[in-house]
């Protein structure tokens, strides 16, 4: 009876202890996997956030928009501010 007991009590030993590392296996899977999905949440989000409101919905406005500001700023000869050339729309 004592022996019977004691190889149940090692089953159950050998049963919990695979059954934490199978959770534990299950729980990283599972974390590598949302942190890839907000990465890829993140970085379309901040596309989108780059983009002025109104130029969303038509690319080729956009690409003038982009154009336009990363061309380099002109200095004015009769002040010292800056100034950047606007679209012609």
């Amino acid at each position: 009876m004592i022996e019977r007991l004691e190889n149940v009590v090692t089953f159950l030993d050998k049963y919990i202890a695979w059954m934490f590392v199978l959770v534990a296996v299950i729980l990283f899977i599972l974390l590598y996997l949302t942190y890839q999905c907000c990465l890829k949440y993140c970085a379309r989000n901040l596309s989108k956030r780059d983009k002025p409101r109104h130029y969303r919905s038509s690319t080729l406005q956009y690409i003038r928009f982009t154009q336009v500001v990363k061309t380099p700023p002109r200095l004015s000869t009769d002040s010292h501010y800056q100034t950047i050339p606007l679209p012609n729309y």
